[in-house]
């Protein structure tokens, strides 16, 4: 193989290569972008508003239960 047809080879393979990436980037991009508006309709539904209940969830007890089970003596 001759310099000039190597040379030729390498660009061809690095011109491939590069495509690769530009797929990547343009399908990694769309999956952000899919996410993020996910979290915005989620965000404006009210999903994320309850600031009370998750701290203070542990400190409470349950409530007893009034209803007795007849198989349990």
């Amino acid at each position: 193989m001759t310099a000039g047809g190597l040379s030729r080879y390498f660009y061809a393979q690095q011109k491939s290569g590069m495509s690769a990436i530009i797929i990547i980037l343009i399908a990694s991009s769309s999956v952000a972008v899919v996410f993020l508006v996910a979290f915005i309709l989620s965000v404006k539904s009210g999903q994320f508003e309850d600031d009370y209940s998750p701290p203070s969830r542990i400190l409470f007890d349950d409530k007893p239960s009034t209803h007795r089970d007849p198989e349990i003596l």
